[in-house]
């Protein structure tokens, strides 16, 4: 039994593979991906979703050689899985490495802000202590003229 047979029949959701194939094979000849499809494989699809129930021997060799060439397409050469791992490798390492720098970056940020905060509160209380001064120096001035 086929893998895409369910019950001994075709279903219809399998016109896809259609679509599918068709760009797949553009991007590997053309190397030009778009999801729009040809008038020829539009034929294909409408063709197969009004006669999908009959289980026609054409429908299901059309679909077993479709799903023989894509599984063709997966297999990957050592030299495609290494520079895959490494480019995923990479992708993660930087992204460790921009969470880290931002955590050193958020506490030195930290740092900066409370050694910012307690020189505008030690600014403060100078400023304070430097107004209750000069209130005090008023305050004697007022009472020796009044006296």
């Amino acid at each position: 039994m086929l893998v895409f047979l369910v019950d001994g029949s075709l279903k219809k959701n399998l016109y896809h593979l259609y679509r599918i194939e068709e760009q797949v094979r553009r991007y590997i000849e053309k190397d030009n991906f778009k999801i729009e499809s040809s008038e020829e494989t539009l034929e294909k699809i409408l063709v197969f979703k009004e006669n999908f129930t009959t289980n026609a021997p054409g429908f299901v060799e059309e679909l077993r050689n479709i799903l023989n060439y894509l599984k063709g397409i997966k297999t990957m050469s050592t030299t495609e899985i290494t520079l895959t791992l490494i480019s995923v490798l990479g992708m993660i390492s930087s992204i460790a490495f921009a969470f880290l720098f931002f955590r050193r970056n958020s506490k030195s940020d930290t740092k900066e802000i409370g050694r910012e905060s307690g020189t505008m509160i030690s600014d403060l209380g100078y400023i304070k202590s430097s107004i209750e001064r000069i209130e005090k120096r008023l305050d004697l001035t007022d009472s020796k003229f009044l006296s």
